[in-house]
């Protein structure tokens, strides 16, 4: 079924219009390339004229399909949407729909359509790796926030033991002893984190660094203590001197380590994240 024959649209969506034209034809290329990693896609076309558009066919499941149309208005942009048959899906259902063809072009905007790599950095905190932490530490946070199975292995051996000494007040102590651990699960998270935030450190930087196709396969071998080095190294270079993170920090820690990343691939956010949750 064409897309351009349906006269009548089962639900319309509009959100604010935020593509440039210059680029609407590499917007509905990745928009087609992404859902074709979420669905089987039929019919794409894309019309570029005074009002692009882009046409297509989403195959949901086997006995459900669903026909689509973008419109891009001046100041709106608009989702169209008829499933076949009508009553299998819901407006909520076309709505998240409708959000996730949204997220997709908003990546695009924001990523230039390329892989991204982003890296955090909070001020007045260097990264804290796992391995960084005790030795106690590290098996606590092995037993409470790994695999349930070492949970389940020493909650057994432990009971197996006090039962010797305990007899009938085992599971008494057991259950205390779970308890305590519960509520230290919380200081274990937070000493496996990167960083924490407070009133003294609020800022967080986002880098996200734009890979050319070269440079995904690199990324994909490349060791996550290397990663976590690097971040140490730009942290060394900027925040740990009271200087913002800026894209030549990133650029030139990443290019030491065999990317080519340009300054250009590179975009630095800074927010106030302890403002943003304490209002």
């Amino acid at each position: 079924m064409n897309n351009q024959a349906v006269e009548e649209w089962a639900e319309v969506f509009e959100v604010e219009n935020f593509l440039s034209k210059e680029r609407v034809d590499e917007a509905f290329d990745f928009l087609h390339e992404e859902l074709k990693k979420l669905f089987e896609v039929e019919d794409f076309k894309v019309e570029l004229g005074k009002v692009p558009k882009a046409f297509g066919r989403l195959k949901v499941e086997a006995t459900l399909a669903l026909s689509f149309k973008i419109e891009l208005l001046s100041d709106k942009m608009m989702f169209y949407f008829t499933p076949h048959p009508k009553i299998e899906m819901s407006r909520a259902d076309l709505a998240r729909i409708a959000l996730r063809f949204e997220s997709i072009l908003r990546d695009f905007v924001e990523t230039g359509g390329k892989p991204t790599l982003y890296l955090f950095f909070a001020s007045g905190q260097p990264l804290r790796a796992l391995r960084r932490l005790a030795k106690v530490e590290k098996f606590l946070s092995l037993i409470v926030l790994g695999n349930m199975f070492y949970f389940f292995v020493f909650i057994f051996v432990l009971g197996f033991l006090m039962f010797s000494f305990l007899y009938y007040l085992t599971p008494a102590a057991l259950v205390f002893i779970q308890l305590v651990i519960m509520f230290y699960a919380n200081k274990l998270v937070l000493s496996r984190s990167d960083f924490t935030i407070s009133r003294e450190n609020r800022f967080v930087y986002i880098a996200n660094v734009r890979l050319r196709k070269s440079e995904i396969e690199k990324l994909a071998s490349f060791p996550m203590f290397k990663l976590a080095e690097v971040k140490d190294e730009v942290y060394s270079e900027t925040l740990a001197k009271n200087l913002d993170v800026t894209n030549m920090s990133v650029a030139s820690a990443l290019r030491r380590r065999g990317f080519s990343i340009d300054e250009g691939d590179v975009e630095v956010k800074k927010f106030d994240l302890y403002g943003i949750v304490e209002e």
